[in-house]
């Protein structure tokens, strides 16, 4: 844009100069002496006067302007084609940008709304899994006693595999609760005679606290994405 000005302004500099050194009239002055043997005659300063012929150079002042006149048309077309395309170049810019932020804060919105009920879902399992751990104690207290088909067998080992499909055992956080959930299968498992409570009560400690730490790297995520 600058060069297009600049060339703009040094186009009518020129045909500014030029016209006017065209108008000016051109003088030859001549200083002569013709001597003759018999007539001296002296031949004073004679100044001719040499005007334009030409038609070029008798209408210069019209073509100038007439050409001027256009050149300044034209530069300002150029100039208004340019800043059109460059306004045209920014909108688009500014509309890709905002789509952009619109779509990246329409994932980060999705992202959290999924990871909160991932949250939801993992924790009320995790809550029944222990509940259902706690019923199925190999001991006397037990409602369900070496009743291997009662419903809350099936309700345990059900949300046993709930539970191992919400988290990714190639984690080592995951890996950790897994091996847990796994343990409190194996003591369930045992008889009365093996059965250690304390082991049982270690193993459910173990589970809560495994599952807050997965609870809280998960709040993390989602307060990197807000």
């Amino acid at each position: 844009m600058r060069k297009i000005l600049l060339v703009h302004i040094i186009f009518l500099s020129f045909f500014n100069i030029y016209s006017k050194e065209n108008l000016k009239e051109k003088e030859i002055t001549l200083t002569n002496f013709i001597i003759d043997s018999k007539n001296p005659i002296e031949i004073k300063d004679v100044t001719v006067r040499k005007e334009s012929e030409s038609f070029y150079h008798n209408n210069m002042p019209w073509i100038a302007a007439l050409l001027i006149g256009v050149a300044s048309a034209v530069i300002n077309l150029i100039i208004a084609h340019c800043l059109r395309k460059s306004n045209e170049i920014n909108m688009n810019k500014q509309i890709e940008n905002a789509k952009e932020i619109t779509l990246t804060q329409f994932k980060s919105t999705i992202a959290t709304k999924n990871r909160q009920d991932w949250i939801n879902e993992f924790r009320h399992s995790v809550s029944d899994f222990i509940s259902y751990s706690t019923i199925l104690m190999p001991d006397d207290s037990s409602p369900v006693k070496d009743d291997i088909t009662h419903p809350i067998y099936e309700k345990f080992l059900y949300t046993k595999a709930k539970l191992e499909m919400l988290i990714n055992p190639n984690k080592k956080e995951y890996a950790i609760f897994h091996d847990y959930l796994q343990d409190m299968l194996d003591i369930l498992l045992l008889t009365d005679k093996d059965f250690n409570i304390g082991k049982f009560r270690q193993i459910r400690e173990n589970i809560i606290k495994s599952s807050r730490t997965i609870i809280e790297i998960q709040w993390r995520k989602i307060k990197a994405l807000s």
